[in-house]
């Protein structure tokens, strides 16, 4: 079993991932930016809202 942290982080990284999948296709550059900055942020905060 993960620690909870290392779980979060994967799964944010599946996340954009799923999402690059989506958004590549369409060449939405201006999206891909918002889906890294979005799942960048909470990795580099840390998990202060617990």
């Amino acid at each position: 079993m993960l620690p909870l942290k290392d779980a979060k982080i994967n799964l944010l990284l599946e996340l954009q991932h799923q999402a690059l999948k989506l958004l590549l296709p369409a060449g939405s550059e201006g999206a891909l930016m918002l889906i890294m900055w979005h799942v960048g942020e909470p990795l580099s905060k840390g998990s202060s809202k617990e």
